[in-house]
């Protein structure tokens, strides 16, 4: 059985970008993607330039992941991923977790026009502290540009606040790498407005050294 290794320092959120790009290589030759060599410099360029704009150095007025950190610290964030970056709704999810040592949760469109608008309305307390992200793409189909917007129209009649991020015009993978910099920086702000130390997890630490004793970890 064919093993590749993932030689990277640091937590395994660190690493995204090796796995990434590893898994991303292995399953081009596969032949179930295509991604050029373009395709992968547009991306490292896309990252790059996401990184210089919202770098510790960069100021809040001029620092999106540091203005938008301070929007949603102390409250609940619901990110929801549309089309081709459903999968990154996840990712900051998980980083706004992990990071950011803040409550978030990630849903997909369309699938949440099933059932979670239906919880818009409950519980006005919870509600009011909630922060819809909308992770949209440089383009859409169609049938997604419309569900989006009705998205928009429900948030907006129930009185949820919400942010749209548009990715750059691009490829899918330019468009995933810049906004998982963007996701990132966001989640390390966070934890830092949290007054916490982005990289320590102590309660996964916990879990892992509790569960490790009964044998189940």
């Amino acid at each position: 059985m064919p093993v590749i290794a993932v030689v990277a320092p640091g937590e395994p959120r660190s690493a995204v970008g090796y796995n990434l790009m590893l898994l991303t290589s292995l399953i081009a030759r596969f032949g179930a993607i295509k991604v050029s060599e373009t395709d992968v410099s547009e991306g490292l360029v896309a990252a790059e330039n996401m990184a210089s704009q919202v770098g510790i150095h960069v100021p809040t007025e001029l620092n999106q992941a540091k203005r938008l950190a301070n929007q949603l610290i102390d409250g609940l964030t619901v990110v929801y991923g549309i089309g081709n970056l459903s999968g990154m709704a996840l990712r900051w999810k998980s980083q706004i977790n992990e990071n950011g040592k803040s409550w978030a949760f990630a849903e997909s469109l369309p699938e949440l026009l099933h059932n979670s608008v239906e919880s818009f309305h409950g519980a006005p307390e919870i509600g009011n502290r909630v922060t819809a992200l909308l992770l949209k793409p440089y383009l859409m189909a169609p049938e997604l540009e419309r569900r989006y917007l009705a998205l928009m129209e429900t948030l907006e009649r129930c009185c949820i606040k919400s942010h749209t991020i548009v990715s750059l015009s691009g490829g899918p993978l330019a468009q995933s790498l810049e906004l998982m910099v963007l996701g990132d920086h966001v989640s390390y702000y966070m934890g830092l407005l949290n007054g916490l130390d982005p990289s320590k997890i102590p309660n996964i630490d916990f879990l892992k050294e509790r569960l490790s004793d009964s044998g189940d970890c």
